[in-house]
């Protein structure tokens, strides 16, 4: 009897043991030996993910870049490899910056997008946290939080970054230039290379005339401020180029010499100014309402050097692919402007 009662025991027992481990283990379906979940819903989601290439060539608005990258051949490493993250320009950044892609050297036009591409998948809050990337051209790119959102170097990025299947794309409204090197440079690349210049670049950086001083002969001499000049201005005029947003851009210009009927392709030296006397300089900003027209400036031989208006000429003559630059050590106020602030 007590056999019998110990046999009934073990039994009932072994039938629970069992009836825990098949509920524990049992995966859906009753297959004991499913495999644990994995990713491959993710992998699936991101493979139905466009490309770069797709992304670019499916947006009008990035017309001339998804041409830049097919002159280029970088079409096939956008579809193909990655991960990337792109700064796509914009049809609105060729149109400012005046490049014309059919027109362009296909080796500069390539510095230049590749200077638009990163290694890497990288969302906002990577590249925040970066405070700087590289560019596949080597150039740094600074990347910083405005009022206004992100920006990459001086281009704010245009909306939400778009995640492709191969990296990360963003679109901004501004060609990045990248780093001039080697004996000849042209006005923008002397004035980034020199050091001097931070505060009058920024104030160009992005703008029309970026692109004159970079690509073309519109321009035939630089008046560049040095920071130490921009630093050293009186109080008023700081508080003037703070409060109007057109008020840098109006100085800006006055700096930009192209006098009427002097020749396009050639640069204007501090001894052709000073054989002038004086200097035609525009006063004109699309927009702004100040107008049109022109401030002649004297030019005048020194015992401490050229002026020219209230500003010495500290580095004349410092020669360009397509002018020359000359830096002074006085920020140069159109008097127009005054005036116009003054009502």
């Amino acid at each position: 009897m007590a056999k019998r009662l110990l046999t009934l025991v073990l039994l009932v027992c072994l039938a629970a043991l069992t009836a825990c481990t098949s509920t524990e283990n049992t995966a859906p379906g009753g297959d004991i030996l499913a495999p644990l979940p994995t990713d491959s819903g993710q992998a699936a989601a991101v493979e139905n993910l466009p490309t770069l290439t797709e992304l670019i060539a499916s947006d009008p608005d990035l017309v001339f870049f998804a041409n830049g990258l097919n002159t280029v051949g970088l079409t096939d490493d956008l579809q193909n490899d990655g991960p990337f993250t792109v700064f796509a320009m914009s049809n609105v950044a060729f149109s400012t910056t005046g490049i014309i892609v059919s027109q362009v050297d296909p080796a500069l036009l390539g510095s230049i997008i590749d200077n638009h591409v990163v290694s890497g998948e990288l969302a906002q809050a990577d590249l925040l946290a970066a405070g700087s990337v590289v560019s596949l051209a080597g150039g740094s790119l600074p990347i910083r939080e405005t009022e206004d959102g992100m920006q990459v170097w001086y281009a704010p990025l245009r909306g939400e970054g778009r995640p492709a299947s191969n990296g990360m794309l963003y679109v901004i409204d501004t060609m990045l230039l990248p780093p001039e090197s080697g004996p000849e440079m042209s006005m923008w690349g002397v004035l980034q290379a020199d050091g001097r210049f931070t505060t009058f670049l920024s104030a160009i950086e992005g703008t029309s005339q970026m692109g004159n001083l970079r690509f073309s002969e519109a321009i035939d001499a630089v008046l560049a401020p040095t920071d130490e000049a921009f630093a050293t201005m009186p109080a008023d005029v700081v508080a003037l180029l703070e409060s109007d947003p057109f008020a840098m851009e109006f100085v800006v210009n006055f700096h930009l010499l192209s006098p009427d009927g002097w020749p396009q392709d050639a640069d204007l030296t501090t001894a052709d100014m000073a054989e002038m006397g004086e200097i035609s300089t525009r006063v004109a900003v699309g927009g702004s309402g100040f107008g049109f027209g022109f401030e002649k400036l004297p030019v005048t031989t020194t015992d401490e050097g050229l002026r020219i208006g209230d500003a010495l000429v500290i580095t004349p003559d410092m020669d360009a692919t397509n002018g020359s630059v000359h830096a002074i050590d006085t920020v140069l106020i159109p008097e127009s402007l005054l005036e116009h602030t003054n009502q």
